[in-house]
């Protein structure tokens, strides 16, 4: 359904800065809610946090406000999404960096232009290894 990578990742202590690759394999738009982008670090968890919207990151001016709203990210098919998110913990941990989906959905059209979304995917998980 969809990859992952990064291009790098910073440590900072209490803060962890990842610059992300996310890829729709897909024919089909996937939505990502930001509340379903966890960070691991060791046993501790925290929510990712858009750090920068990048210029065109969902498309135009307006797709990007609404995906921000929305609080999603959204990737169109067969796009290469590149995008910096923070993940903020309460202590200076040590451990292994990992970034959890915890789900991926589909738009589904309906009756009358309605939309709905259909879990695809779940549990993904990108592993970075930094310690």
């Amino acid at each position: 359904v969809m990859s992952v990578s990064a291009d790098w990742i910073k440590n900072k202590g209490k803060v962890v800065d990842v610059k992300l690759h996310l890829n729709s394999d897909s024919r089909e738009f996937l939505v990502i809610p930001f509340s379903d982008l966890v960070c691991v670090r060791g046993s501790e968890q925290t929510t990712a946090i858009l750090a920068t919207p990048a210029a065109g990151m969902f498309g135009s001016g307006r797709e990007q406000l609404q995906a921000l709203i929305a609080n999603e990210v959204v990737l169109n098919p067969d796009q290469d999404l590149k995008q910096v998110f923070t993940c903020r913990f309460d202590s200076k941990g040590e451990g292994p960096f990992s970034l959890r989906i915890k789900n991926v959905y589909k738009r589904v059209s309906g009756m009358g232009g309605s939309v709905t979304l259909k879990r695809v995917a779940g549990n993904l998980v990108w592993n970075a290894g930094l310690n």
